[in-house]
């Protein structure tokens, strides 16, 4: 009897692995929330069910806690196996997940109905946790960001799932994943003379037209006036539309594609509307003009990223522009300039406040300073960081045609203030790489960054590894830019086109963190256009730290 009962045990350790895991992936990891199944010939006290707790344990009777969290099923066998084998001569192990018992804990927030802590059974997915919290319509499918422990956050793009396409990417949850789904800010407002002035959130892959808009707001009014509609655009240009021909006359021309963060005004007659970066899109009656000041109180309060230096009234007849924060810090003029029935006031958004981070640092590229309380060279460093070959003490800001060099390292171990430069909007800021030179302008290939060592090497070897002067190159253009430690920027020209008349320049041996810059026939050097060519190539990674 226990030779068969031996036989069946073995014959269970074969085959058990293969029946209970059909559905697990090779090479599948436990992790916290799996139930494991352990099954030890001869020994019922021990055998049973166990789930993998937050730490990735597993308590068994004898054996303890067991750390079992990123082991495969078959290294957590062996790992049982070796523990009880300190017990129980030649112990025969099979360890196997049963999938309806092992869950997953995540937390859902975001744009969903219910907010929470979610149990999802094994094999789910983030959409999968996505859709049981209740996705609401104003929901941004495209940006859901899954956060786990110890990890960077990742940004999936699920909203095929609202489309024909179908979602392609099936990432499975892990214990304590945080799903966190986006609002989609950029809607569709419509206002004015319509039934139900409201703002509609765009169907992914759906577009929406001028009369799919008036239908969702329940149609105009009586009142309305189909012959001045007008569509702004988020860009801050304006549409005018005659939806009469369109009514009327089957003019299809009329009824325009409305893009995310388009506003359809529909005008009454003597109504005027507030459009724009106020915290209340509006629309009056108005018997009369009035001031341009007080109409602006009916849309509520400017919002942050208004740009009131460059507001534009809108009516049928054209529009104009109008500088709101001059009116309201001088209040000349105030009285006069006024709105009348059937304009529009519209409010556009700020452009951005941009810097510009190139060289030795983690982040480079553009950077938009708009919402910067505290715009110092050092906030900015500190906030992007240095990479390890980045030179700290001599730091470059190009200003027009002024150049600043900084010490961030003497700031931050000598407390020297005087060092820690206010940045302005346009600055380029340059960290010198201990390890590179950059060559960028009139050469085949711009925005090279070159391995460069203590010893330096020689400008022609550069311009070589760069692929050569450019068709349009001037040879007698080619500038080395250099920062020094003293805070002042060295700048030394080469004349290659000399020695078609057998003089022979002198050569310069590059240093690490030094820039070649190599200029366009006709168009002498100036500081201006060094910067020019830096912000150009901001989008070449190897230009700006990479």
């Amino acid at each position: 009897m226990r030779r068969t009962n031996a036989a069946f045990f073995l014959f269970l350790a074969v085959i058990m692995p293969f029946r209970g895991n059909a559905a697990v992936k090779e090479g599948y990891t436990v992790g916290p929330g799996d139930a494991l199944v352990v099954q030890i010939f001869g020994d019922k006290d021990i055998s049973g069910e166990y789930r993998v707790g937050p730490s990735g344990n597993i308590a068994m009777p004898v054996m303890g806690a067991l750390n079992v969290s990123g082991l495969t099923l078959e290294q957590v066998t062996a790992k049982v196996k070796a523990e009880l084998s300190k017990i129980v001569r030649r112990p025969v192990v099979v360890v196997t997940i049963n999938e309806l018992g092992s869950e997953r804990k995540v937390y859902v927030g975001g744009q969903v109905e219910k907010p929470g802590p979610y149990q999802l059974p094994f094999g789910s997915t983030v959409l999968d946790a996505a859709i049981a919290a209740g996705l609401l319509p104003q929901a941004d499918l495209r940006q859901v960001t899954l956060t786990r422990p110890g990890q960077a956050p990742q940004v999936l793009d699920l909203s095929g799932w609202r489309t024909a396409q179908g979602v392609a990417l099936q990432e499975l949850l892990r214990y304590g994943d945080t799903v966190f789904v986006p609002e989609l800010t950029d809607r569709i407002s419509i206002v004015g003379a319509v039934g139900e002035p409201a703002q509609l959130v765009p169907v992914i892959g759906k577009k929406m037209y001028v009369l799919d808009a008036i239908a969702a707001s329940k149609g105009m009014l009586a009142t309305a006036d189909p012959t001045h509609v007008t569509v702004l655009h988020k860009t801050g240009e304006a549409t005018q539309i005659n939806l009469q021909k369109l009514l009327e006359e089957g003019d299809m021309t009329q009824n325009v594609e409305l893009k995310p963060g388009d506003v359809l005004v529909v005008r009454e007659a003597k109504r005027i509307a507030i459009v724009g970066q106020v915290t209340t899109p509006s629309s009056f009656v108005a018997n009369k003009p009035m001031p341009l000041l007080s109409a602006l109180a009916a849309g509520g309060a400017v919002l942050p990223d208004a740009d009131l230096e460059h507001a534009k009234i809108v009516g049928p007849d054209g529009s104009r522009d109008v500088n709101i924060k001059a009116l309201k810090e001088t209040g000349a003029g105030a009285a006069d300039l006024q709105i009348g029935p059937g304009e529009t006031l519209v409010i556009p958004e700020a452009t951005p406040q941009e810097v510009l981070l190139a060289g030795a640092v983690t982040h480079p590229g553009p950077v938009d300073i708009h919402n910067l309380k505290e715009r110092s060279i050092l906030r900015l460093i500190t906030s992007v960081g240095l990479t390890p070959a980045g030179d700290p003490t001599r730091i470059v800001i190009l200003r027009g045609d002024k150049q600043l060099t900084v010490d961030y390292q003497a700031i931050l171990k000598d407390a020297a203030l005087d060092q820690n430069i206010n940045i302005e909007p346009g600055d380029i800021i340059y960290v010198p790489d201990l390890q590179k030179v950059y060559v960028i302008g009139a050469v085949a290939s711009g925005g090279a960054a070159l391995p460069c060592q203590d010893q330096g090497m020689k400008i022609l070897d550069a311009l070589v590894m760069s692929g050569g002067l450019g068709p349009n190159a001037d040879p007698n253009q080619i500038h080395v830019v250099r920062p020094r430690p003293d805070g002042t920027t060295e700048h030394m020209q080469l004349r290659m086109g000399d020695v078609q008349k057998g003089k022979l320049p002198t050569m310069i041996t590059l240093k690490p963190g030094d820039i070649v810059f190599v200029g366009i026939k006709g168009q002498p050097f100036s500081w201006q256009s060094f910067a020019q060519i830096l912000w150009t190539l901001s989008s070449v990674r190897t230009l700006l730290g990479h």
